[in-house]
């Protein structure tokens, strides 16, 4: 491997490292508008990922491929943070 490709392999770890961190606060700010407005119960998930902008996969991939309600309980508890 180059430097060259060296450098551009980490830029691009980079890029994807912030997007992954955009996606999730975005996913939990949506949460906490949702869960403010709706309440828990009137809150679907992906309501949270439309409100969010990203993809309703997503709630899975950082909150785990359980059920709903436990995916909802995380996303709630990470929101009040």
């Amino acid at each position: 491997m180059t430097a060259s490709t060296a450098g551009e392999a980490r830029r691009s770890y980079a890029a994807a490292a912030a997007t992954d961190l955009d996606n999730r606060s975005r996913l939990l700010r949506a949460a906490t508008d949702a869960f403010a407005e709706f309440g828990y119960e009137g809150t679907s998930l992906r309501a949270i990922a439309d409100n969010a902008e990203v993809s309703f996969q997503l709630i899975a991939y950082y909150f785990g491929s359980s059920s709903s309600s436990q995916q909802k309980t995380q996303l709630l508890a990470g929101s009040q943070k």
